[in-house]
């Protein structure tokens, strides 16, 4: 998360810029960014010509509307099948991001959800640490 206690350097949004990000995917809630980012994050990204998706999750935890998560995946298929380039983002891009990410190789590649999680665990060791969050992508369909 940009300003957050993981973004070493606060070049987090520096980066998103030169990799020409255009969406942005913040799984954290809005306290979280109040919090540990201590800033206006929504006017953060506005201000760096970004398109903020908000989809909060509880921390250690999984989305709660499946629907609604499901059309998240979706829409961003869509979006990077379009050319755009999207970064996703919790706290510490371990749990929620790690979740996320899984969720959309399990729809992208048609993965078992087992592969899903072992590839995305090879970018991000630690990925879906929570029984709750390993739960969820396990039950994916």
């Amino acid at each position: 998360m940009p300003f957050g206690p993981y973004d070493f350097g606060r070049t987090t949004l520096l980066e998103m810029e030169n990799l020409k990000v255009n969406r942005v995917i913040t799984l954290v809630e809005e306290f979280e960014w109040l919090e540990k980012a201590g800033c206006n994050l929504p006017q953060k990204y506005e201000q760096s010509g970004l398109q903020m998706i908000h989809y909060p999750m509880p921390d250690f935890g999984a989305p709660l509307e499946t629907k609604e998560f499901s059309a998240l995946i979706q829409s961003t298929l869509m979006a990077v099948q379009a050319g755009e380039n999207i970064a996703v983002h919790c706290n510490a891009g371990i749990g929620r991001t790690g979740l996320f990410l899984a969720t959309l190789a399990i729809e992208r590649f048609d993965w078992l959800p087992i592969d899903a999680i072992l590839w995305t665990r090879s970018f991000i060791p630690g990925a879906i640490g929570m029984e709750e969050q390993y739960r969820f992508v396990a039950d994916w369909v």
